[in-house]
C-alpha cells in the first residue's frame, strides 16, 4: 500500500492577488484590504509588510504609515473573491485525484500514488499546478508537499516565507534541512495549534516546531488533549487527519456584510439585503440543505 501523500496549496496575499487582477497597476505596490466595516486590515502584500503593516491592524492606528508609503487601501468584496476562489480551485481539482476545498483561498490535494511517489515528479506536478491556476486565474500560489497534512501545510509556510521556488516538498528535504526548518519556525505556524495552547506550550518553553516535536507524547496527552497529541503525530510525520472531501454540512449559514458609508435609502438597502440573501440561500442549495423556518 502507497504511504500516504498530502498537497497543501493556497493564494499569495489572495484578497489583494484578486484586486490586482482588475487593477495591474497596483503590481509590487503596497497593498491592504480591509474587513467588512473598513476597520481592520484583513488581507495585505508583501510590500505593504515591508513598511511595518500587519493583518489585523486597525486603519486609523497606522494611517500615518499609509499616507507616508503611498499604500492603496480596498474595501473588500467578497463576492469578487469567491468567484475567484471557485476558478482557482476548480483548476486545482483538474489535475489530482482528489481534493478537499479547505477555505477561500486554500486547498488540500491527495498525492497518493501519484507519479508512483516519486518526490521530484510530485513536485515537478506542484509547480504545473501553480502555473495553471496563474494562467487560467492569475492568482499566485504557493505549496507544499508532505506524507501528513500538518506538515504539507508548514511546508506550503517554508514555500513564502524562505526562498524556495514556490514549492517546497518534505520528502526531498535532507533531516539536516528538516530539523533546521523546524529549530527556527515558531509554533504559531503549526495548524491546529490555537492561542490558548500556544500560551501554555511557550509557558513550558515549548517555542519551535522543533521544540514540540521532541515533546514527550504522553505529557501532551496529560496537560492538554488527545487533539494536540494527534497533531504532534503528524509532525513527526504520522498521518492521523484524512482527506474530508464531503465535510459535514453547515447548520448556520451568515451572511454578514456590511456597507462602506451610511445609507438611508431604502431602495439600497434593499437591494443590497437581497443580493447577500440570495447568496446565502445560494450555499443552502450547494449542500442540499433546507431552512426549517
Amino acid at each position: 500500500m502507497s504511504r500516504p501523500i498530502f498537497l497543501h496549496l493556497d493564494g499569495n496575499s489572495f484578497y489583494c492577488s484578486c484586486e490586482r487582477l482588475f487593477r495591474p497597476e497596483l503590481r509590487g505596490k503596497p497593498v491592504v484590504v480591509l474587513s467588512n466595516n473598513d476597520g481592520c486590515i484583513v488581507a495585505l502584500t508583501k510590500e505593504a509588510k515591508a513598511v511595518g503593516l500587519k493583518r489585523g491592524m486597525p486603519l486609523f492606528k497606522v494611517k500615518d504609515i499609509v499616507e507616508a508609503n503611498k499604500v492603496t487601501v480596498l474595501s473588500s468584496n467578497y463576492e469578487l473573491y469567491n468567484s475567484i476562489s471557485g476558478r482557482m480551485q476548480r483548476t486545482v481539482a483538474g489535475m489530482i485525484p482528489r481534493m478537499e476545498s479547505y477555505s477561500i483561498d486554500e486547498v488540500f490535494g491527495d498525492l497518493t500514488g501519484v507519479e508512483d511517489g516519486d518526490p521530484a515528479r510530485l513536485t515537478a506536478l506542484a509547480q504545473s499546478i501553480r502555473e495553471r491556476v496563474y494562467k487560467w486565474g492569475g492568482i499566485p500560489t504557493c505549496a507544499g508537499i508532505a506524507p501528513t497534512r500538518t506538515l504539507a501545510k508548514l511546508c506550503d509556510h517554508f514555500a513564502k516565507t524562505y526562498r524556495f521556488n514556490g514549492v517546497v516538498n518534505w520528502l526531498e528535504l535532507t533531516e539536516e534541512r528538516r530539523t533546521k526548518a523546524m529549530e527556527i519556525t515558531p509554533i504559531k505556524e503549526i495548524w491546529g495549534i490555537g492561542a490558548k495552547n500556544r500560551e501554555k506550550l511557550e509557558a513550558m518553553g515549548v517555542k519551535t516546531v522543533l521544540d514540540f516535536a521532541r515533546m514527550d507524547s504522553a505529557l501532551i496527552c496529560k496537560r492538554f488533549t488527545v487533539v494536540l497529541e494527534r497533531t504532534q503525530r503528524e509532525i513527526l510525520g504520522i498521518s492521523c487527519i484524512p482527506l474530508d472531501e464531503h465535510p459535514e454540512p453547515k447548520q448556520q449559514i451568515v451572511r454578514t456584510r456590511s456597507f462602506a458609508t451610511a445609507s438611508s435609502d431604502i431602495g439600497t438597502i434593499l437591494s443590497a439585503v437581497s443580493v447577500h440573501m440570495a447568496e446565502a440561500v445560494k450555499d443552502l442549495r450547494q449542500q442540499k440543505s433546507a431552512a426549517k423556518t
